[in-house]
């Protein structure tokens, strides 16, 4: 199959085998959201290369002791909305088509505190292809374990550590 890429000059086919798909992935972190897009073997559940990947600063564990709230502020919200749009342009515009690509996004540890976070996942994931569902702190912590081990397999007397921007 193929999906097509679009760039300022051009539209490039990036060539896929029948094991091959384009994944996206959303982490919003308390502190800083990732983005990345790479094509992948699903056969061989492995990464083939990274298309895209971007980070932002977007500091919803801060606005919410700012705030001294269980909510996140308007702006905050405003800057984290922006910042996945801006993102979906710039892939859709560099990268590939926004429906050839297979989406799944996590939020972690300030959107579990956040009275207001559900409403604002359920707007990104209405407002665009993102599938971000928010993790308990097992499933984060699980994620994680096994994320480390993306590039080493089979792990012998290993230690993962997480000090990620907030502990809920």
């Amino acid at each position: 199959g193929f999906a097509l890429a679009q760039s300022s000059s051009d539209l490039s086919p990036i060539k896929l085998t029948k094991c091959e798909v384009i994944r996206g992935a959303v982490d919003m972190g308390s502190g800083t959201t990732k983005i990345k897009v790479a094509k992948v073997n699903k056969c061989q559940k492995a990464i083939v290369n990274i298309l895209f990947e971007k980070n932002i600063k977007i500091s919803y564990q801060a606005d919410l002791d700012l705030h001294n709230s269980n909510n996140f502020s308007s702006e905050i919200l405003a800057n984290g909305e922006r910042a996945i749009k801006d993102v979906m342009l710039e892939i859709g515009r560099t990268v590939i088509a926004h429906d050839k690509i297979e989406w799944k996004g996590v939020a972690t540890a300030a959107f579990r505190s956040a009275d207001n976070a559900p409403s604002f996942i359920a707007d990104l994931n209405k407002k665009y292809p993102v599938n971000i569902r928010v993790l308990n702190q097992v499933e984060e912590a699980t994620l994680g374990f096994h994320s480390a081990f993306v590039y080493e397999p089979e792990p012998v007397n290993t230690v993962v550590w997480d000090i990620g921007g907030a502990v809920s």
